[in-house]
C-alpha cells in the first residue's frame, strides 16, 4: 500500500519459499512485479496463479497475465493466454480482452485468428464501434486493404471522421 515495491517483492519471494501453494501470494508477486516494470516476470507468476486456481481461476486473472505477456513482447505466452480468454468464451465479457487478444493474435503472426475473432465480435454486437476499428487495424497489419477500407467505411459511418481522415480512406483505395 505505500508502494514500496522492491520490499514488497521480495517479502513475496519469501512467502512463495515459505508456502509454494498460496495462490494469493504467487498471484501478488505477479502484480508487483508487474509494478516493477518486470512484465514477463509478472506474466509468469500471474500465468502460475491462474493455473494454480483450477476451478476458482478467474477471467481477470488469465487477461492481467496475457497483458503482461504483451507488455514484455512475448507473444506467444500472451497469444497461449488469449487462446484461453477465446477457448471459454470470456473474451466477450468486455471489450478489453477483444482488443488485447486481437492485438496479441496479430502481433504474434496470427492474424487470421485475430480476424476470426473480430467478426465474431462483430456478429455479437455489429455497431460497436470500437471493433470495426481493431479490425481496421488487424487487416492494415495483415496488409488486407479491402477490409481495412470497409472496416473505416463502417466506422466513419457510425461517427463521421474529421475531414482529414476521410482524405486517409481515400489513400488506401
Amino acid at each position: 500500500f505505500r508502494k514500496e515495491y522492491s520490499k514488497a517483492y521480495d517479502a513475496l519471494l519469501k512467502s512463495g519459499e515459505l508456502d509454494p501453494k498460496n495462490v494469493d501470494a504467487v498471484y501478488n508477486l505477479g502484480n508487483v512485479a508487474y509494478e516493477l516494470g518486470r512484465y514477463g516476470t509478472a506474466g509468469k507468476y500471474m500465468e502460475q496463479a491462474y493455473n494454480m486456481r483450477g476451478k476458482d481461476r478467474t477471467t481477470e486473472m488469465c487477461y492481467a497475465a496475457a497483458a503482461a505477456y504483451y507488455q514484455a513482447k512475448q507473444y506467444g505466452n500472451a497469444a497461449r493466454m488469449c487462446q484461453k480468454l477465446i477457448s471459454s468464451g470470456a473474451v466477450f465479457q468486455k471489450t478489453g480482452y477483444i482488443e488485447l487478444s486481437a492485438i496479441v493474435l496479430s502481433e504474434n503472426k496470427q492474424g487470421g485468428e485475430a480476424k476470426k475473432l473480430m467478426q465474431e465480435a462483430l456478429n455479437r454486437n455489429p455497431a460497436n464501434m470500437r471493433y470495426w476499428q481493431i479490425l481496421a487495424n488487424v487487416s492494415m497489419s495483415q496488409g488486407d486493404y479491402v477490409t481495412l477500407a470497409m472496416a473505416l467505411e463502417v466506422t466513419y459511418a457510425l461517427q463521421p471522421p474529421k475531414r482529414e481522415k476521410w482524405l486517409e480512406l481515400a489513400n488506401i483505395y
